[in-house]
């Protein structure tokens, strides 16, 4: 099966969302699975993900959107759609193309 590997750089808000979705899901993981390991701290973010640099001059060349799916443990729903929503949302208004990853695309995803 042929690789290949993508890398980008995130800043402003985009990052934050990242962030805070990334802290939510290691503080959960730790709690259901690692309570008896005590090397490994939950994480306790600083303010509400404030940057702490002037970021009014970042300016980038892509429009991007940040879609994480949300369940029980995260935002207590049990089914959840916006990821499929902004799917079909972007194929419908595509011009010329559009790049979707997902570790899950193709299984009973649309």
């Amino acid at each position: 099966m042929p690789w290949h590997d993508v890398s980008l750089g995130v800043a402003g808000p985009p990052a934050r969302d990242i962030a805070r979705h990334f802290v939510q899901r290691w503080n959960f993981v730790k709690k259901e699975k690692a309570m008896k390991k005590s090397h490994m701290k939950f994480l306790t973010p600083k303010g509400e993900y404030v940057s702490t640099r002037n970021e009014t001059g970042w300016t980038g060349s892509q429009k991007v959107q940040v879609l994480r799916s949300s369940t029980v443990w995260s935002q207590g729903v049990e089914v959840e759609r916006s990821i499929q929503d902004a799917y079909l949302d972007c194929i419908a208004k595509a011009e010329h193309f559009i790049y979707i990853e997902n570790q899950f695309f193709g299984k009973n995803l649309l």
